[in-house]
């Protein structure tokens, strides 16, 4: 029987042996194993494996949570106002705010209020995902602050070292049982926005008043041209650490997402639907 060479690492073959030919259509999963790659038919027989384990074993769904804008906020020390620098000599009192060197920058992480909590209960009815297109710097001492343990994400992390876009093709889980949150639309992939349960941006640090760059302008052009849709505009006008507040922990968007989520988990397992995309409908 011939070999389907359906898992590869390093260009071998894991089931014969035999050297394979890297132009096949393999799809690379860096972020599981180094140099792993697999064909499009094991991983369309994972997705479904795993679907039926979760559902019928777990009775969980799928959740996968962006990062930087959900669950935190990053601002960079030397671009704090006055209002803001001393936050810096807070560090050391609140449980909420940590310093971080990323890329030979000096930046404060502010974890949205809430997080812990959602992380808890979140995980009692779905397999947690995390997928970020930010700095894997940021994303690794990010994991290791919301889950020292590996509790919630285990190696079920995606970052902006394994792709440029966000794509549910490379999570190995069924679509039907996927649910995004994310704060960001047009990071995804547009056959996968229907997955999108789409959450207010964090925005606790200032952000600058100058008008991007030529290149930022150029970004933002070719999303409009390939997405043909602005749907990032669920971000506050205004930062919370100069108006000296916070996002409501009971009333705020982790709190909110959590009941959509709780009710959404009920409603499948119930049996009225089979797909979250009908869930996730307005």
């Amino acid at each position: 029987m011939v070999c389907g060479h359906s898992v590869v690492l390093h260009g071998t073959c894991c089931k014969c042996g035999s050297a394979v030919d890297e132009s096949n259509k393999l799809i690379p999963f860096e972020f599981l194993a180094k140099g792993l790659k697999l064909s499009p038919q094991y991983v369309g027989f994972m997705k479904r494996h795993t679907m039926i384990n979760t559902l019928k074993e777990k009775k969980k769904l799928h959740l996968i949570l962006n990062l930087h804008g959900t669950l935190y906020d990053y601002g960079r020390i030397s671009a704090l106002s006055d209002r803001e620098k001393h936050l810096v000599g807070e560090v050391d009192s609140r449980d909420d705010l940590w310093p971080i060197t990323a890329r030979h920058h000096q930046g404060l992480i502010k974890l949205r209020p809430f997080v812990h909590e959602f992380l808890r209960e979140a995980n009692k009815l779905f397999t947690l995902h995390a997928y970020s297109l930010s700095p894997s710097d940021h994303s690794d001492y990010m994991l290791k602050l919301l889950d020292p343990h590996q509790t919630y994400f285990g190696r079920r992390v995606i970052c902006g070292r394994d792709t440029w876009i966000k794509t549910l093709d490379l999570v190995l889980v069924d679509e039907r049982v996927l649910v995004i949150l994310d704060d960001q639309c047009s990071t995804w992939w547009t056959d996968h926005t229907n997955h999108l349960l789409q959450i207010m941006t964090y925005r606790y640090f200032k952000r600058p008043t100058t008008s991007g760059s030529l290149f930022a302008n150029l970004l933002n052009h070719i999303k409009r041209y390939l997405f043909g849709y602005d749907c990032d505009q669920l971000a506050p006008k205004s930062s919370y650490s100069e108006e000296g507040t916070d996002e409501s922990a009971e009333d705020g968007g982790l709190a909110n997402a959590l009941r959509f989520l709780t009710n959404l988990h009920q409603r499948f397992f119930d049996g009225e639907y089979k797909d979250v995309r009908m869930l996730l409908q307005p």
